[in-house]
């Protein structure tokens, strides 16, 4: 720290003297200090070494030494001032180390006690531990010799368990076969399955078409029926225009005998009569043969869809 200030200070002084004396050369105060030792604190040394600069420079003019003289008076008692406050705050400070060097004085005292009273309890405690060494070391002989005697007791109990092992290995291997087998002829009866719902599936397409053919039949029939009813309209409507011309026919027969005219009456009637029976006769028999088919079809495509 002292010789950071005095450093400063000639840097400081260097500087004063380049302002006050700008045209004349300014001497490096610095290097012609002489060096002090790290204990030296002397404010009137330091004010008359800071005037050596200037003693150097004797031969000098008479100007420029005049040019020097009050700056350096000046730069003097500044750098008096400033190395007096340094030495004042050098002292406090030695003071203030001085008091934490005590402080840390006791503490290591104290440290130590508590260092000593660590190790009288860690030997004692060594004491104690060596104590339940001695116990442990005991009770593991005693374990040792229980460890081997049950050793002893659970290998036969594994061997009991290895032969219960064993035994249920087998019989799940038996079991395992049997399982196998079972499913196996699960498979088989699943390939079956398909099978028959493939030959379901196109009798299924069967009876669709058989169904469809059978609704065409029936279409047909219903056409068939409409039919013979447009006939026996048309066989009705001739029956009506006969049965007119036979009254026409009976306007000129006016004339014949009452008797005679009763017994063609009953002719005539009767001979329409046998036509018309005939004919609708004939319709019947060839509608019911076709409800008959249509009846055994429909029962037959029932039946089908029943099985299916």
């Amino acid at each position: 720290l002292e010789s950071g200030c005095r450093d400063s200070s000639w840097a400081l002084a260097q500087t004063w003297l380049q302002i006050a004396c700008p045209d004349s050369p300014v001497p490096n105060l610095a290097s012609t200090a002489s060096p002090r030792p790290s204990n030296y604190c002397d404010t009137a040394a330091d004010a008359t070494t800071a005037t050596e600069g200037v003693r150097l420079q004797q031969g000098a003019a008479p100007e420029e030494r005049a040019c020097w003289a009050r700056p350096v008076a000046e730069l003097v008692e500044s750098t008096r001032t400033v190395l007096k406050a340094q030495c004042e705050g050098l002292d406090e400070a030695c003071l203030e180390l001085g008091s934490r060097v005590t402080s840390l004085e006791s503490g290591v005292y104290s440290w130590s006690s508590n260092v000593f009273t660590i190790i009288s309890s860690a030997e004692q405690e060594l004491e104690e531990l060596k104590g339940a060494r001695a116990f442990v070391q005991s009770a593991v002989a005693e374990w040792q010799l229980e460890f081997e005697s049950g050793i002893d007791v659970a290998n036969g109990q594994a061997m009991d368990l290895l032969d219960r092992l064993a035994a249920a290995g087998s019989l799940w291997i038996a079991e395992r076969s049997q399982v196998q087998a079972r499913i196996k002829e699960l498979r088989a009866r699943m390939g079956e399955l398909e099978l028959r719902c493939a030959e379901l599936s196109d009798g299924k397409a069967e009876a669709d078409s058989a169904r469809m053919r059978h609704q065409s039949r029936i279409a047909a029939m219903e056409t068939r029926e409409q039919q013979l009813k447009n006939l026996l309209s048309g066989l009705t409507a001739e029956l009506s225009g006969l049965w007119a011309s036979v009254e026409e026919a009976d306007a000129g027969w006016r004339s014949v005998d009452n008797n005679d005219e009763e017994v063609f009456q009953d002719q005539l009637k009767t001979r329409e009569s046998e036509d018309v029976r005939e004919l609708v006769e004939s319709s019947r028999i060839m509608l019911k043969s076709q409800f008959a088919g249509l009846d055994s079809a429909c029962a037959d495509l029932d039946g089908r869809v029943r099985s299916m």
